[in-house]
């Protein structure tokens, strides 16, 4: 073969081998290039889903440390309702059972012969129904001045314990049933009750 094909077959050899080699440098460059856009686009996802996580849980957590609070300031308040009842209970129990007939006898005439003084109205005593036989004698007896001025004797369903002395008409009246007399030392009783856990709990 005669050199000058030789070498010019050679050449072209090379030529070939350098535009295969620039175009497999091409490719691996251009391969690099969309391996480090990929990668730099999954690390900034990656971030954003971590970053969007750490937010939701955030708000979760203060979600649920307000429902927490709320449920305990729920929790609490039912406890003191609850307490407050069972207080109210007991001591309408108690003030009923204080208003023994005994009771009875020796506080109507104090207390009608100072609403005497207040009231020249004709005057009513209500006295509980169930303590009508023990009571109506004893006032007509002793308080038989009364009587003869017209005091009004009316047993009533409605007092379960204790007495009312009022003017006829009801305009005026003293309540000492064991209703309102309950009723005046569980107000004074729950507001101290509800001090004292309120106190507790800070």
């Amino acid at each position: 073969m005669d050199i000058r094909v030789q070498e010019l077959l050679e050449r072209i050899k090379q030529d070939g081998v350098n535009e295969a080699k620039a175009q497999a440098d091409a490719i691996l460059q251009e391969a690099e290039a969309k391996k480090a856009a990929i990668i730099a686009d999954a690390e900034k996802q990656a971030e954003l889903i971590i970053s969007r996580a750490k937010e939701e849980a955030k708000h979760t957590e203060a979600a649920s440390r307000t429902a927490l609070v709320q449920a305990s300031r729920d929790l609490l308040n039912s406890f003191k309702e609850q307490v407050i009842a069972i207080v109210n209970k007991i001591i309408s129990l108690k003030v009923k059972e204080a208003y023994t007939v005994d009771v009875l006898k020796k506080a109507i005439p104090v207390v009608l012969e100072q609403w005497a003084k207040e009231s020249s109205a004709n005057s009513t005593i209500m006295i509980p129904e169930q303590e009508k036989s023990a009571m109506e004698a004893y006032i007509k007896q002793e308080l038989a001045d009364l009587v003869k001025k017209g005091l009004e004797i009316k047993p009533v369903k409605s007092i379960s314990a204790g007495f009312r002395v009022g003017e006829k008409d009801g305009s005026a009246y003293y309540d000492c049933s064991a209703e309102a007399v309950a009723e005046l030392f569980g107000a004074f009783v729950n507001d101290k009750l509800k001090s004292i856990m309120d106190e507790a709990v800070k």
